[in-house]
């Protein structure tokens, strides 16, 4: 035998995890059927309301669509970018994933459309691209407005030059 039990064990170990680093999950996947609109109807098995999946727009392109009515098999869709590109009988992938926007001080005095973009254009906006500080649900619950800190700011009242009155 070659080594004690921890070295073989460690080596069969790290052959798994290099077995296991090619691995791909299994992805659910269905076609588009309509586009009506902004809507896509689409063949999605075991879709669920809220959750994103991707619909191929082109041989290398994809844009974002998030689930908003389902049955068994069938699924629509609402577009959330443009649409050009697209046809019936384009893939469709589910994410697995629902909704967020990403939050953080770089968001504060900016205005943003629809789509979660800086109307002064540039780069970021609210939807998760790449490394997400602090990403949140779009449906999840309100936080608590007990816990947030208490406003020890002083506001200025009555009459005088700085009111306008």
């Amino acid at each position: 035998m070659n080594g004690t039990i921890a070295e073989r064990l460690e080596r069969w170990r790290q052959r798994q995890f290099t077995h296991l680093a090619g691995f791909s999950p299994v992805t659910l996947s269905g076609r588009l059927l309509r586009i009506n609109g902004m809507l896509l109807q689409c063949c999605l098995p075991q879709a669920r309301i809220g959750e994103l999946c991707r619909v191929q727009a082109g041989s290398n392109a994809w844009i974002l669509a998030e689930v908003i009515a389902c049955d068994q098999q069938d699924a629509t869709l609402s577009a959330l970018a443009s649409l050009e590109g697209i046809s019936a009988g384009a893939a469709v992938e589910r994410l697995g994933a629902v909704h967020q926007v990403r939050v953080g001080n770089d968001l504060l005095g900016q205005v943003l459309d629809g789509f979660g973009r800086p109307l002064a254009g540039g780069d970021g906006g609210a939807f998760p691209g790449g490394l997400v500080r602090r990403p949140m649900q779009l449906y999840a619950k309100p936080p608590c407005p007990l816990r947030g800190r208490a406003s020890v700011a002083l506001c200025q009242q009555g009459y005088g030059p700085s009111t306008g009155c």
